[in-house]
């Protein structure tokens, strides 16, 4: 039995998989597609554990830090309210554009 280099680290396991497979009347899966699924599992999930301790070992903001991020909220909020007055009054002093006629 010829066996696909993709099949992964155990061929046997997947040339028995697909046996089975094939005699209960199922259309055998790509070997390779289980391998890729697995490895994705796997990358994902030392991702998220490496992401986990990064912000495990992150201190807490100081008081500094935290009155600074206040002040920049305070001043973006500030800007959009100022933002949407400014165009609230242009749109009240605009004059209104004439309606072309429909007929000539």
């Amino acid at each position: 039995m010829q066996v696909h280099p993709a099949n992964g680290p155990w061929p046997s396991l997947a040339a028995a998989l697909e046996a089975e497979q094939r005699a209960e009347g199922r259309t055998p899966r790509d070997a390779a597609g289980i391998w890729r699924l697995l490895a994705q599992l796997l990358v994902v999930l030392l991702a998220g554990l490496i992401a986990a301790s990064a912000f495990a070992k992150l201190p807490p903001p100081a008081d500094e830090a935290k009155l600074i991020a206040a002040e920049g909220a305070a001043k973006a909020a500030w800007a959009d309210t100022r933002l949407a007055l400014t165009s609230y009054a242009i749109q009240q002093t605009a004059s209104p554009m004439p309606i072309a006629s429909a007929r000539p």
